[in-house]
C-alpha cells in the first residue's frame, strides 16, 4: 500500500523563477477531518478543486515524512531556492489544518536555505493572526522575509462572495492585513531587529465566474488596484499572483458553461499590470494547475502562447 505521505506526481510543483530568483511551492496534507479544507466541507469556494485535498486526513508524523521526502526530491534545487511557498488544501496558518509542530519543522528547514529571501504561507483571512505570524517571523530569522498569501480572487463582492461563494467580506480582508501588519509594527526594538520585512501576497483570478469576456479585464485590473491600495495603506510590499481561470471538476458543477480565460486575456492583463511594477509591487503569473484543469488540450495550446514555465535548469 502506498504511503500517503509520498505525494502524487500531479501535486508536485516544478521550480520556476520570479523576481526573487528560484521559486518553489510545496504542498502538504491537511490535518482537518478527511483532509478537507473546512471551507470546502461547508460548500464554499466554487472555483477550484484544491480544497478537497488528497482524500486522506494527515497528522504530524505524516507531514514530517512528507517534508523529508520533499527535501530529498528537490535536493538539487535547495542551494538556489530564493522563494519558498507553502500550501495545503486549505490554510497553512490554521493550527487545525497544519499542526504547529509541522510548521516549526518547515520554518527550521527554510531558515537553513542559503539563498532564501522569502517564505510565503497560504491562508484564509481569519487565520492570519498577529501573534502566530510574529512567532513564525522571529523563528525564520533576520534576513529571510515572511509572507502570507491571501486568495481574494476578485475585489468585486458579487464575484468573490456570490459566484465564488468564498464568504470573505472586504472588512475581514482589511482586518487580516492589519493583523499581519501589526506582527511587525507592535513589537519592541529588539524583536524588530530580529525580523525581516513582511510581504503581502494576493491571488487574483482572470475571468472568474461572474465576469464576461468584456468585463474580465476590468475585474482583474480593479482587483490588482484594490490590492495595491490596501498594501499601500499598511506600508507593505506586495506581490500579486495572477491565475487564469480554467474549468475544474468542482467549478464545472457550478458553472458548466463558463469559459476559460484565454491566453490573450492574460497577456492583456499583464501588459497593463506591468506598468505598476516597482520596488514594492511585483506580479507573477501562476500557470501550474496540479492536474485540475479539465481542458488539458486547450491548456497546452495556451501555454505555448504564454511561454510555459519549464523545469529550471541549474
Amino acid at each position: 500500500m502506498k504511503d500517503p505521505a509520498i505525494p502524487d506526481e500531479h501535486i508536485l510543483f516544478q521550480p520556476v523563477r520570479d523576481h526573487h530568483g528560484l521559486r518553489l511551492a510545496l504542498v502538504f496534507g491537511n490535518h482537518a477531518t478527511d483532509g478537507l479544507c473546512p471551507y470546502a466541507r461547508a460548500g464554499r469556494c466554487h472555483h477550484c478543486d484544491i480544497g478537497f485535498g488528497e482524500g486522506v486526513q494527515f497528522d504530524t508524523d505524516m507531514n514530517i515524512r512528507r517534508l523529508k521526502w520533499l527535501q530529498q526530491h528537490y535536493e538539487q534545487y535547495w542551494p538556489q531556492v530564493a522563494h519558498l511557498l507553502i500550501y495545503n488544501s486549505g490554510s497553512t496558518l490554521n493550527p487545525r489544518e497544519l499542526a504547529p509542530a509541522v510548521c516549526e519543522r518547515i520554518i527550521s528547514f527554510a531558515r537553513s536555505l542559503p539563498k532564501l529571501r522569502l517564505l510565503s504561507m497560504d491562508s484564509r483571512e481569519v487565520f492570519i493572526r498577529t501573534e502566530y505570524i510574529r512567532k513564525l517571523a522571529l523563528a525564520l530569522g533576520e534576513g529571510k522575509k515572511l509572507g502570507v498569501i491571501l486568495g481574494i480572487e476578485s475585489a468585486d463582492d458579487r464575484i468573490r462572495n456570490g459566484f465564488l461563494n468564498k464568504k470573505m467580506p472586504a472588512r475581514a480582508i482589511a482586518q487580516a492585513v492589519l493583523r499581519f501588519h501589526r506582527a511587525w509594527s507592535d513589537v519592541n526594538v529588539q524583536q524588530r531587529a530580529a525580523m525581516a520585512d513582511p510581504v503581502l501576497l494576493i491571488n487574483l483570478v482572470i475571468g472568474a465566474p461572474g465576469t464576461t469576456k468584456e468585463s474580465m479585464i476590468c475585474d482583474a485590473l480593479g482587483t490588482a488596484q484594490y490590492a495595491m491600495d490596501i498594501a499601500r495603506e499598511y506600508h507593505l510590499p506586495l506581490e500579486i499572483n495572477v491565475h487564469p481561470y480554467y474549468p475544474s471538476k468542482h467549478s464545472l458543477q457550478h458553472f458548466p458553461d463558463h469559459p476559460r480565460a484565454s491566453a490573450e486575456s492574460v497577456i492583456t492583463v499583464m501588459t497593463e499590470l506591468n506598468k505598476y511594477q516597482s520596488d514594492d509591487v511585483h506580479f507573477f503569473v501562476g500557470l501550474q494547475d496540479e492536474a485540475h484543469d479539465q481542458q488539458p488540450g486547450q491548456r497546452k495550446k495556451d501555454l505555448l502562447v504564454l511561454i510555459p514555465q519549464e523545469p529550471v535548469e541549474l
